[in-house]
């Protein structure tokens, strides 16, 4: 084989690897309701680090331990489909397997929950809303704001829906207005109330929204992320302006 020969082998290789990383990735996406939540949780994650202004450091900190616990997550898919493979009956060997493989996906969340709670949660409680000079304000605001807040989200969302779609439909479609509408809410609790345990459990109940809308079927992932990432930013955008 010529050298011409290797190198167009070697290239074609390469672009096939990717291919079928890509293809991995994208089928534990759709199959795998854990590695679906990682990646929201991501990107919560690092929109809310670039609000409290961490370090490069910092932040590339978080995206390893978070690269980590999907990559763990993707492995315990590789090795169940290996082990259903191999037999399908009760084995307590196979059981074991599939315990190992799950127990290093939970000492790896453990771990991203640790590091992500001592480099986001330990700063300033309040960083991000006095950089918005909102602390100062929010607790006058009448309530009738907070109401404007979810009509406008609500209204954009069915907005952008209306134009993704040719035929116009509630069910579906680009972005998903009930998590659209969940991570707003979530939003507001946060800067209502200035307390970021609060603002976890409110996320987590927003998380739960969007993950109930992929599982039914109504939505894809994109759809739900695109209404977390527009309810969030409406809400903050709108505050901003408002108060």
């Amino acid at each position: 084989m010529s050298d011409k020969n290797i190198k167009s082998f070697k290239s074609d290789n390469l672009i096939k690897s990717f291919d079928y990383a890509l293809k991995g990735f994208v089928y534990a996406v759709k199959t795998e309701r854990n590695i679906r939540i990682h990646i929201i949780a991501t990107i919560l994650v690092i929109i809310l680090s670039l609000f409290l202004k961490i370090s490069r450091l910092e932040l590339a900190i978080l995206i390893l331990v978070i690269s980590l616990v999907i990559i763990c997550e993707i492995i315990n898919t590789a090795v169940e489909h290996i082990v259903n493979m191999i037999t399908r009956k009760h084995h307590p060997i196979a059981k074991i397997i599939k315990d190992l493989t799950a127990a290093a996906v939970f000492f790896a969340s453990v771990s991203a929950v640790i590091i992500g709670y001592l480099i986001l949660f330990k700063r300033e409680t309040h960083q991000f809303l006095s950089d918005f000079n909102l602390l100062e304000k929010v607790s006058a605001y009448p309530p009738y704001i907070s109401a404007a807040v979810v009509f406008i989200v609500v209204f954009i969302s069915f907005a952008l829906k209306a134009l993704s779609q040719k035929i116009p439909s509630i069910e579906g479609g680009f972005p998903s207005i009930h998590t659209a509408l969940a991570f707003s809410l979530a939003t507001m609790v946060l800067i209502a109330s200035g307390s970021v345990s609060v603002f976890i459990l409110a996320l987590f109940i927003a998380l739960m929204v969007a993950q109930s809308r992929v599982s039914v079927g109504i939505h894809n992932l994109w759809e739900v992320i695109a209404g977390a990432i527009l309810g969030m930013g409406i809400t903050i955008f709108l505050f901003q302006i408002l108060l």
